[in-house]
């Protein structure tokens, strides 16, 4: 099966037992915080509601990225995984805002909470099987490595800790008259805006382009330089990223022989196979003017 392909198989099945999962989620804990009147568990179910469309969101970025390149778009739609995830890093501050309105309303004006005992036993439940999830969703995504998946796993084991947080609220609010349903409420809200501020960056940053990582940069290097006899040195290295399986990088390098001879050639062309196979990277190879007053590309 084509790397693409088999990426996409394993992101769908992903995102998929994602949707369920957190439906089913939302409708325990919606249920748990109308009848107990907790504003804090009924923002806790939105994020899971908010986790649903997130992988309905990532079904439609993995389909995408497979799509072929044309004449229009030569590079491929692999960024269309960072689109993705600025949409659901919007969603995600949308909803933490609107909470942090309605918790502040709480603090401001408490209101008594009325949890049953067994619903209680309902919320330990949810906990347990957000961190499945996580777990699930990151043994499947290192065989893939997808930036969506790794955000997936990240908010899968920060909601089993914010029901946690709701879970001790509900517990501790029979013995005291604080708002305590409205202060940990307005903290579950602000940490949701910060988790997608946070991806908002992280995903604009890669649709801009980032600069070439340096420890990238020199695992490049140090593949290159193994063919001593052919190179001085590395001059420049820049890379690009056209979606998370599409890497470029145009490799200036300074030459110790005339770039025609048939040795100089086969080991530019070694360093370019070894590039793509250790580092999943498309190599452009240039070298500069030497004392021969040679210079060219190869790729």
């Amino acid at each position: 099966m084509p790397q693409d392909k088999n990426r996409q198989r394993i992101g769908v099945k992903v995102s998929i037992v994602g949707i369920v999962s957190n439906v089913v989620l939302f409708a325990l804990k919606c249920m748990v915080g109308t009848a107990g009147n907790s504003v804090s568990v009924l923002i806790d179910a939105f994020n899971n509601l908010m986790d649903s469309i997130s992988s309905i969101i990532a079904i439609i970025g993995f389909k995408l990225c497979t799509k072929e390149k044309d004449e229009k778009h030569p590079k491929g739609y692999g960024r269309m995984e960072y689109i993705s995830g600025l949409i659901v890093s919007f969603l995600i501050i949308g909803t933490a805002l609107s909470f942090i309105k309605t918790s502040i309303e709480r603090i401001i004006n408490p209101q008594p909470l009325n949890m049953p005992s067994y619903l209680l036993w309902i919320t330990a439940v949810t906990i347990i099987a957000k961190l499945v999830l996580a777990l699930y969703t990151y043994f499947m995504n290192k065989k893939v490595n997808s930036i969506m998946l790794q955000a997936m796993v990240k908010d899968s084991a920060a909601d089993a800790v914010l029901t946690i947080m709701t879970l001790g609220t509900l517990v501790v609010s029979r013995w005291t008259s604080l708002p305590l349903d409205g202060m940990v409420g307005l903290l579950i809200a602000g940490i949701l805006l910060w988790t997608g501020a946070a991806s908002f960056l992280e995903h604009i940053d890669l649709l801009l382009g980032k600069g070439t990582d340096k420890e990238l940069a020199e695992c490049i290097k140090k593949i290159v330089l193994e063919k001593k006899d052919v190179f001085y040195s590395v001059e420049e290295i820049s890379t690009y990223e056209f979606g998370p399986e599409k890497q470029e990088a145009f490799i200036q390098v300074a030459l110790k022989v005339s770039p025609h001879s048939k040795r100089v050639q086969q080991n530019i062309q070694e360093v370019v196979y070894d590039l793509k196979r250790q580092l999943n990277i498309d190599a452009r190879i240039y070298w500069s003017v030497d004392t021969t007053g040679h210079h060219g590309t190869i790729q």
